[in-house]
């Protein structure tokens, strides 16, 4: 029981094996059902009872707390409500049906796997009555739990295998009750060794295909390390500048809150809807925020008329698109991607698709804007002029910017055409501080 009660403290969904003893305890205690293999299951029936009310009683207390946190610090970084399949969009039914079957299943075992599984779940239905009474009572319960947990929580299959894999203790049951009503009725058939070899082979089988599938999940196409790898750096640096690990921080454009962890700091993301319009960014603000930074890169796919002009560059999920490695990325709290359509060039910053950046900035109360980066002529010009139009006051810092010259004097001429836009372009030495 103690294993159980540590399981549910990490993750509640566990707890329908302990639901599935405890319906046992009553079952038997009531005798509502006779297991003939051992009339006495229970023989202590109230201080057998003590583990599973101190289970109840310490999950319980945990959940409110878990509620009361969220109340008090307005978020929601601790579920303690449902997601069921009936607030779920049809067409987002099919989407997570697709999720289980593809990933979240074929991740762990091999379709032949999965198909012995269910033929050995459809051989105990069919020897029920051969079966132990005991174990097939836990099946069904397993199972019926299993379905609810599914119908209750159907939403979350979509987001990670963390939510189904409590599930599959449906399958060490399963498997359990198969293999002990086929020693018991076909004792010398289980024990010849050519079987057992054929088992212990199927075995490393799904082991080995198991294992290449999860190898391939984080070092391919779901490692979100390039992703976050600043993150895992960024403490140092962010006890240099005198933010303690007190300090209250906000990090966006964020879904996860992860990045939280890995910063080892305090404070909020965009998850669960937070900091998403200029309210709830100005409480973050009241919290301890101090300074929000926009930085935009090129994110083209493989193939975009911007190529039909431009040699190719900034591919979408290569080291071309990545920002510079001098570049104090830990300082940005907002990336805009541009150019991430194949029909459009992407100059201005404001042309963005994953942000509408104008009204992220005036949310924010952001009214200067500094420009760096490249090139001169295009990137930057557009940018600054889009953004003068939009009612900021711009800077562009001459020597933090760079141009082409296609034809000469095409910088001289664009710096000219920003200010006549009302863009004022400066010298680094004229910013104070």
């Amino acid at each position: 029981m103690f294993f159980f009660f540590l399981a549910m403290s990490m993750k509640i969904s566990a707890g329908i094996s302990v639901v599935a003893l405890f319906c046992i305890y009553v079952m038997n205690v009531f005798s509502i059902i006779k297991f003939k293999e051992n009339e006495k299951l229970f023989p202590k029936k109230l201080w057998q009872l003590l583990p599973f009310i101190i289970i109840f009683i310490i999950i319980g207390s945990w959940v409110y707390y878990a509620k009361l946190y969220n109340s008090r610090n307005g978020c929601g970084y601790f579920s303690t409500t449902i997601y069921p399949i009936w607030e779920t969009k049809y067409s987002s039914i099919a989407t997570i049906i697709e999720y289980i079957k593809n990933l979240w299943l074929n991740q762990y075992f091999h379709k032949y796997t999965l198909w012995f599984f269910l033929s050995a779940f459809l051989v105990n239905i069919f020897l029920m009555k051969k079966n132990k009474t005991l174990l097939i009572s836990l099946n069904l319960l397993e199972l019926i739990g299993s379905i609810l947990y599914s119908i209750l929580w159907f939403i979350t299959f979509q987001q990670h295998d963390y939510y189904t894999i409590n599930l599959y203790i449906l399958l060490v049951f399963t498997v359990l009750t198969f293999s002990e009503a086929m020693n018991r009725l076909f004792p010398k058939i289980c024990s010849n060794i050519f079987i057992k070899t054929i088992l212990i082979v199927f075995l490393v089988f799904n082991v080995y295909h198991t294992s290449i599938q999860i190898k391939h999940r984080y070092t391919g196409w779901w490692t979100e390390y390039p992703k976050f790898k600043d993150f895992h750096t960024i403490t140092p640096y962010l006890r240099s500048i005198g933010i303690t690990r007190n300090d209250t921080v906000i990090s966006i454009p964020d879904q996860s809150h992860h990045t939280l962890y890995l910063m080892n700091q305090p404070g909020w993301t965009e998850c669960f809807g937070l900091n998403k319009d200029s309210n709830s960014i100005a409480k973050s603000i009241e919290r301890g925020a101090k300074y929000l930074i926009v930085a935009s890169k090129d994110w083209h796919p493989e193939k975009t008329v911007h190529f039909e002009k431009w040699p190719r560059h900034c591919v979408q999920g290569t080291k071309g698109a990545e920002l510079h490695p001098d570049l104090k990325k830990e300082k940005i709290s907002q990336i805009v991607l541009k150019g991430a359509l194949d029909q459009e060039e992407g100059y201005s910053v404001f042309e963005g698709i994953d942000i509408d950046l104008e009204k992220f900035l005036k949310d924010n109360e952001v009214n200067e804007l500094y420009i760096t980066g490249l090139v001169t002529e295009y990137c930057v010009k557009e940018t600054a002029i889009d953004a003068a139009k939009r009612g900021f006051t711009t800077f562009v810092i001459k020597e933090a910017v760079e141009g082409v010259e296609l034809n000469a004097g095409d910088v001289e001429k664009a710096f000219k055409e920003m200010e006549k836009a009302g863009v004022r372009v400066i010298s680094s030495s004229d910013i104070n501080g």
